[in-house]
């Protein structure tokens, strides 16, 4: 989540496919990829502003004492050893950022007893969102759905 929320080579991919008509899916805390990308056509509002985007659950996030998480830098080495954060639950809370993102007339989806028997995807065009892990396999099914119908 760290790596991805304000990479300006991916925002800049993503921007392409979304100008394009492409779809863009998100799952899980990729979805602060879409957030946190502005549109400077659109007075630099998220894409998804107006959206009904999936998001984790702030419910999720784990937010207490004895909750501490730490992020390790893949491919780290003895030279580069990334970073030493550790936060007590996950960065954020996506479910916030989400709202926030999407504005009055869109909407954050963000149900806490998602699962993998109750997955939770949404596609609102061009964007298809989950919730989680627990809805990957709905997700990639959602993805191959909406494709299959270009």
């Amino acid at each position: 989540m760290i790596d991805m929320c304000n990479c300006w080579e991916l925002h800049k991919l993503i921007m392409d496919a979304y100008k394009s008509g492409k779809i863009v899916a998100a799952l899980c805390y990729a979805v602060s990829a879409l957030v946190f990308l502005r549109d400077p056509e659109n007075d630099y509002k998220s894409i998804i502003y107006g959206k009904k985007i999936c998001a984790h659950p702030r419910a999720w996030d784990f937010y207490g004492p004895g909750m501490a998480m730490s992020y390790d830098l893949y491919g780290a080495t003895p030279d580069n050893k990334g970073t030493d954060v550790i936060t007590p639950g996950f960065l954020w809370p996506i479910e916030d950022l989400v709202r926030d993102a999407v504005g009055p007339n869109g909407a954050c989806i963000a149900r806490i007893n998602t699962n993998r028997e109750n997955p939770q995807v949404y596609y609102d065009h061009p964007f298809i969102t989950g919730t989680s892990v627990e809805s990957s396999i709905a997700y990639g099914d959602k993805i191959v759905e909406v494709l299959s119908k270009i």
